[in-house]
């Protein structure tokens, strides 16, 4: 019985890890693909028809966004992952027929990825999203006390690849809880300038 016992211990302990990271990923095809996580749908809501995909990490993962814009949200964020957890929620944007893709990430990835796989993985990113057909918006990373100066470089590469694309905007500190991550007022005027910057592509 103790053995049986240590046995399913050794199970759990195994497949659970693999349930909890994005990173424990295989290269398939140039995109990485964890085939224990599978991404469920956050937070969803039913607008004007016009399907919005939102992907990133813990500063997206917010049902504010479904409350404040007018689009029909599919909110597939995750806390603490980084643009390979990115690229793995790539295929929702055939399997949804996506419109629009927002995409809020980089915090996690300044600790720990390279600036080379930061660089890649975002260029992965934008090509997948030009090659199904649909505009991306990029957020900006977001420290207003800049605590990380590897924030400040891994906004200057996002900015750099991103372009057109890429919305920066001025947070205030009265808008977040810790400098990084928003409240709701913050979430509130976050999501108009999504909704502008989609009504302007």
């Amino acid at each position: 019985m103790k053995k049986l016992m240590i046995i399913l211990s050794l199970i759990f302990l195994f497949v659970g890890c693999e349930y909890e990271t994005d990173d424990n990923t295989k290269d398939i095809n140039s995109l990485f693909y964890d085939k224990y996580d599978f991404y469920s749908i956050s937070f969803q809501s039913v607008g004007n028809g016009i399907n919005v995909l939102i992907m990133g990490d813990s500063t997206m993962y917010s049902s504010a966004y479904c409350d404040n814009l007018p689009y029909n949200i599919y909110n597939v964020s995750k806390p603490g992952i980084t643009t390979r957890g990115i690229i793995n929620r790539l295929h929702f944007i055939q399997s949804l027929n996506i419109d629009y893709v927002v995409i809020g990430i980089g915090i996690n990835d300044s600790k720990h990825l390279s600036t080379g796989e930061f660089n890649s993985h975002i260029l992965t990113i934008i090509d997948y999203c030009n090659d199904s057909g649909v505009d991306v918006v990029f957020i900006q990373i977001t420290d207003i006390y800049g605590c990380a100066s590897e924030n400040v470089l891994y906004n200057n590469i996002y900015m750099s690849l991103t372009c057109d694309n890429y919305l920066k905007w001025d947070c205030l500190q009265s808008e977040t809880v810790d400098g990084i991550h928003f409240n709701y007022s913050g979430y509130t005027r976050l999501s108009q300038e999504i909704e502008n910057m989609i009504d302007g592509l």
